[in-house]
């Protein structure tokens, strides 16, 4: 299955979603706001993910901890990209009509 190419933050968070299993901040590090794209996926989208925190160690041994977000409906999920997708292609056409 092909997906259209993602074209805001939002969209680029969940295109990442549907194409690997799972994806944290680590994935997306040069995208600023991470963590409030997923809170807008789950709070107004309805998107269900599963969030595991995950411990680990740097290279001094020190721990650190990090979220591990991972899709449960990916059709429900697939149809809101869809959605998104369509509606931010609407919108760039209507304000460069302007």
């Amino acid at each position: 299955m092909k997906l259209s190419k993602p074209t805001t933050a939002l969209t680029e968070v969940l295109y990442e979603l549907l194409t690997k299993k799972s994806i944290s901040n680590a994935d997306l590090p040069y995208m600023w706001g991470f963590r409030s794209r997923i809170s807008n996926l789950t709070t107004k989208y309805g998107i269900q993910l599963n969030s595991t925190m995950i411990t680990a160690k740097n290279k001094h041994g020190r721990a650190y901890s990090y979220v591990q977000h991972q899709l449960m409906k990916r059709k429900d999920a697939l149809k809101t990209y869809n959605k998104l997708i369509g509606n931010e292609k609407k919108e760039i056409i209507k304000y460069f009509k302007k």
